[in-house]
């Protein structure tokens, strides 16, 4: 099959967003491997930011590769296996991040729990998201009614019984479990925001004065310094999850509204694209999120850069270059000498 202009717009932009997105996480990651050992927030994210490179790959790089070499990659006959992994790794991060929103929750909460969450705590947690993906993925795949789809080349997305796949329960399926994610979202945030607002009025009335920090940490204890600088760094990694969770939100909107218009997928090859659009969206945008509203996380990111362009012109290299020079002096010393012999009289 001939590529046409459609075929390599849709096919290099899917996969220019993938890398782009996967770029940014690998960035991110050298300012988060030092933070997650010290603050709590950024362990959970870690386990976020596998899931999302995951997703760019099977939302942009996978497709786009599809589009452009007009092949499925996968044989048809082991569709189930394959969407099995796709509805994992998405479902994997739905869960997730609900499991962080409620983690944001205790953070607001219960300050002194949430300083006792552990490494064994956020592993844990990973494990119960990505699980509970895994066999609810594997249960509806062995069921009558589901629907498996695959990449097709011809439709920049997903294809297979589209008929079955709005009428039969697996878009009503999807609907829910992803409508039961903008709920959960949408309540979590909001009992963090009514507390927050409520402990600053209390806390204004009393002192006269109120700041972020002090909001939080109304029932921290413990050191206050350190209470003060650990707080203000969940509460700016808080603000990134909210804007992730509203563009979730405002992707599923979107997408369900574009079905409502064409009639749900297969409709138009540029539905696929469109949806594969949104969903790499969603996983390239959180590190933009973090790197905006977190300080600590860009100041380590610049100070990792700073270090490497540093170690290209560190003292060993500048000795070792002055050596060079050196020896090179010393040999053209002695070719002169070579040449011209000083005559002793």
């Amino acid at each position: 099959m001939e590529l046409t202009s459609d075929d390599l717009f849709a096919g290099i932009s899917m996969i220019f967003i993938g890398i782009i997105g996967i770029l940014l996480h690998g960035i991110e990651y050298f300012g988060i491997r030092k933070l997650y050992k010290q603050f709590i927030g950024f362990r959970l994210i870690l386990g976020q930011k596998i899931i999302d490179i995951l997703l760019l790959y099977q939302f942009g790089i996978w497709p786009g590769i599809v589009c452009l070499t007009k092949n499925t990659l996968i044989p048809i006959e082991y569709k189930e296996y394959a969407h099995v992994y796709l509805d994992t790794t998405w479902f994997s991060m739905c869960y997730l991040t609900v499991l962080i929103s409620f983690s944001r929750l205790i953070c607001v909460i219960f300050p002194v729990y949430f300083r006792q969450f552990g490494k064994k705590q956020c592993y844990i947690c990973f494990a119960i998201a990505c699980g509970t993906a895994f066999l609810q993925s594997v249960g509806v795949h062995t069921t009558s009614w589901f629907v498996s789809l695959f990449y097709d080349p011809e439709v920049y997305g997903t294809t297979g019984d589209f008929k079955k796949h709005q009428n039969g329960g697996t878009a009503t399926y999807y609907f829910i479990t992803n409508g039961f994610v903008m709920i959960t979202y949408l309540l979590v945030y909001s009992v963090i925001a009514f507390t927050m607002i409520v402990r600053r009025k209390l806390f204004k009335n009393v002192s006269g004065t109120v700041t972020t920090n002090t909001v939080i940490n109304i029932k921290g204890g413990g050191n206050p310094r350190r209470n003060v600088s650990s707080n203000s760094v969940e509460i700016r990694l808080m603000i990134s999850c909210i804007a992730s969770a509203l563009l979730f939100i405002t992707g599923q909107f979107l997408i369900n509204g574009q079905f409502l218009i064409n009639g749900g997928l297969g409709q138009s090859k540029w539905t696929g694209y469109y949806v594969m659009l949104i969903f790499s969206l969603q996983a390239l945008t959180p590190p933009i999120f973090r790197l905006i509203f977190s300080n600590i996380l860009r100041k380590e990111i610049l100070t990792n850069i700073k270090k490497c362009l540093l170690r290209k012109n560190s003292p060993s290299i500048v000795i070792a270059r002055e050596g060079s020079n050196h020896i090179n002096a010393i040999t053209t010393s002695n070719e002169l000498l070579k040449n011209n012999p000083i005559q002793i009289s």
